[in-house]
């Protein structure tokens, strides 16, 4: 991974909307995750050279690659990758998987067999 520079600060206080200042200290101080910035970085200059309309998508690819020096999965990870939204049960608010969601209709399976009439 490539050290932050003053251009990748200032990049990510565009994207956090804290000054590079702030944005040094954080790093120094532990509390911002490099990683986590890096996959910032990377979404950030896909996006703005994809939005220019001039490069193929394995262009763009290739150009973070060797910028960051990292892998294509790296990039395509950053780029690709969506966290899964968590799914709380309505009706006790544990935290439950998206398909016991959907098969319970917002509930956990222990608040459905809870409602099962015999």
């Amino acid at each position: 991974m490539v050290k932050l520079q003053e251009k990748e600060i200032e990049k990510l206080s565009a994207i956090t909307d804290i000054t590079p200042v702030q944005v040094t200290k954080l790093i120094a101080l532990g509390i911002i995750d490099e990683n986590r910035c890096l996959d910032a970085l990377l979404v950030y200059d896909y996006r703005r050279l994809k939005r220019r309309g001039e490069y193929k998508v394995a262009q763009i690819f290739e150009a973070l690659m060797e910028r960051y020096k990292v892998s294509k999965w790296r990039v395509e990870k950053a780029v690709y990758y969506k966290t899964p939204k968590k799914k709380y049960c309505k009706a006790c608010q544990k935290e439950i998987s998206g398909r016991e969601y959907a098969r319970g209709n917002g509930k956990c399976d222990k608040c459905v067999a809870d409602e099962i009439e015999f």
